[in-house]
């Protein structure tokens, strides 16, 4: 088994938004396959001016699994912090995001789910 944390850029060659959610969803499935506990998203945050629509439908499509009951939680970069998010016991589960860089900061482009 490798890392307990992955990074994936879904807005890499700015695909059409569905590509990009068929992307993040392949993602997950390998990595729930592959034991993988969280996965570091980066979609983006609409800074072209094209509104972020990866963004949107990233955290809608994330908010279904969610409900559906196919991965844990998600953490929008801008509600991260590692004081908010050490009582979710995730920083237990994978130590390795307290070497986030944007662990201490506000991001916008990023969503951190937890499988």
């Amino acid at each position: 088994m490798g890392s307990k944390v992955i990074k994936i850029d879904i807005k890499e060659g700015m695909p059409p938004t569905d590509v990009a959610i068929f992307n993040l969803e392949k993602e997950i499935l390998f990595a729930k396959l592959e034991g993988i506990r969280v996965i570091k998203v980066i979609h983006g945050y609409g800074s072209s001016g094209k509104g972020g629509s990866i963004k949107i439908a990233a955290r809608q499509f994330l908010k279904t699994q969610k409900r559906l009951g196919n991965i844990k939680d998600y953490v929008p970069g801008e509600g991260w912090s590692n004081h908010k998010v050490k009582p979710m016991g995730l920083l237990e589960d994978a130590p390795e995001l307290l070497l986030n860089s944007d662990g201490e900061s506000f991001n916008l482009g990023v969503t951190i789910i937890i499988l």
